[in-house]
C-alpha cells in the first residue's frame, strides 16, 4: 500500500511523534510512505534565505534503521507572514502531485491547511483521506485571532473525511462535538517502544532533569544561574531520540506540571507520558482533563492542583517510600501500549478505508 503524509511541522527537527512510530514501522513492512512537510523552524535553524527551494530526501529514518520514506519539502518564501501564503500554493501544487505521480492509496493529514488542502484533492481523485488528531491544532496557532480561522477550517475538514483517527477518548469528544461522525472516529492510543523504555538502575542523587529546548530554555537558564542551581537544575538542551530512555531511567520521579487552564493542554496526552510509565516512573502532573480521563486513579499518575504542588508531592513520595509502588502500577497500566499491536490496528484502519 502507498500512504502519502502531509503535515504542517519539521520531519527531522520535532519529535518522533506519533507520526514518525507508526510510518517507519509501516515502512518496514513493505508500505511505500512520502511525507510531504514543512520547515517550520526556518527563523531559528537552517540556512539564511530568502527563498527555499523544493527538496526531497530519500531514505529517512527517525527512529527505526532501514526505512524508506521519502520525504518532500515544498519550495516557500522565508519571509515572515508570507511563509504561509507562498506555502498553501506550494502544498497545493505538492499535493496534486503526488496524488498524480505516487498515486497514493490512502492520504494521512496533520494539522490545518494541509488537510483541508488534502481533502479537496483527495474528493477530486477519489482518494481515501484520513484526518489524524495528536493535538487540539488551532490552539497552537501564534497568532490569537487565526485560532478561530482555524477552527472553522477543522469543523470543515472533521465532516468531509473518510476517517478520523485520535489517541485518546478526551479528544475524541472534542472532534466529534465539532462535526466528526462517531462511527467514523477511531481512538488509536500512543505506544511504546518496549525494547528502549525499559526499567534500568536509577542514580541515587535526586535533582532536577530537564530534557529539551523548548520556548522557555533561556528563562529556565537565567533562573538557575540567579539563583546559583547549576548543581540542582540540569538543563541537556536538545537530546537524541535514542538517549531518551537514559535520562528517564535516571530519574525517581517525572513530571508534567502545566497549569490546567492552558488550552493547548485540555485534550491532549503527550507520548511522553507513556514513555514515562513504560519506564516504571510514577509520574505527577497538574488535573489535565484529558490525562485525567485516560490514566484515571491508581495507575501510577499522581495528580496536584498546581504546577508549584508538584514539588512538594514528589518530596512526600520519596519521604513515604512509595516510589517503586507507583511506578510499578504506572508499568502494568501501559503494557498493552506496545507499538506493535498499535500499527497493526492502525494497518488495519488503513486497510479499511482502502477497500
Amino acid at each position: 500500500m502507498k500512504i502519502l503524509l502531509v503535515q504542517e511541522t519539521d520531519w527531522f527537527e520535532k519529535g518522533p511523534l506519533q507520526q514518525h512510530h507508526l510510518m517507519e514501522m509501516l515502512s518496514l513492512k513493505g508500505y511505500e510512505i512520502r511525507v510531504i512537510d514543512y520547515e517550520i523552524v526556518w527563523r531559528t535553524h537552517g540556512k539564511k534565505e530568502l527563498y527555499s527551494r523544493r527538496k526531497i530526501f530519500d531514505d529517512v529514518s527517525r527512529v527505526h534503521d532501514g526505512t524508506g520514506i521519502t520525504v518532500i519539502r515544498p519550495a516557500m518564501l522565508k519571509i515572515p507572514h508570507l511563509d504561509y501564503v507562498s506555502l498553501a500554493f506550494s502544498r497545493k501544487k505538492e499535493i496534486d502531485r503526488q496524488i498524480k505521480e505516487f498515486n497514493p492509496d490512502v492520504i494521512v493529514g496533520f494539522q490545518i491547511l494541509s488537510p483541508y488542502l488534502v481533502m479537496r484533492a483527495a474528493k477530486r481523485n477519489n482518494v481515501p483521506f484520513m484526518y489524524y488528531w495528536a493535538d487540539v491544532y488551532h490552539v497552537q496557532i501564534p497568532f490569537e485571532p487565526y485560532q478561530q480561522i482555524g477552527e472553522y477550517i477543522e469543523k470543515q475538514i472533521l465532516k468531509n473525511v473518510d476517517r478520523v483517527i485520535i489517541i485518546n477518548d478526551k479528544l475524541k469528544d472534542f472532534v466529534v462535538e465539532r462535526g466528526s461522525d462517531p462511527e467514523m472516529t477511531c481512538v488509536e492510543e500512543a505506544g511504546i517502544d518496549f525494547n528502549r523504555f525499559d526499567s534500568e538502575d536509577e542514580m541515587p542523587d535526586i535533582k532536577l532533569l530537564i530534557v529539551g529546548e523548548g520556548d522557555a530554555l533561556y528563562d529556565l537558564q537565567k533562573i538557575r544561574e540567579e539563583y546559583q542551581l547549576e548543581d540542582r537544575v540540569i538543563l541537556t538542551g536538545k537530546q537524541p531520540y535514542d538517549s531518551i530512555p537514559e535520562f528517564i531511567a535516571s530519574s525517581d520521579i517525572c513530571l508534567l506540571p502545566a497549569y490546567p487552564a492552558e488550552k493547548i493542554m485540555q485534550d491532549i496526552v503527550p507520548i511522553k507520558f507513556y514513555e514515562y510509565m513504560a519506564m516504571g516512573k510514577p509520574v505527577i502532573t497538574t488535573k489535565l482533563p484529558g490525562v485525567m480521563r485516560e490514566f484515571g486513579d491508581g495507575n501510577g499518575v499522581i495528580y496536584v492542583d498546581r504546577p508549584e504542588d508538584a514539588f512538594g508531592r514528589a518530596v512526600e513520595l520519596i519521604e513515604g517510600g512509595m516510589i517503586g509502588e507507583y511506578g510499578h502500577a504506572a508499568r502494568e497500566f501501559v503494557d498493552p501500549y506496545n507499538w506493535n499491536d498499535i500499527v497493526d490496528e492502525f494497518e488495519r484502519v488503513l486497510e479499511g478505508i482502502h477497500v
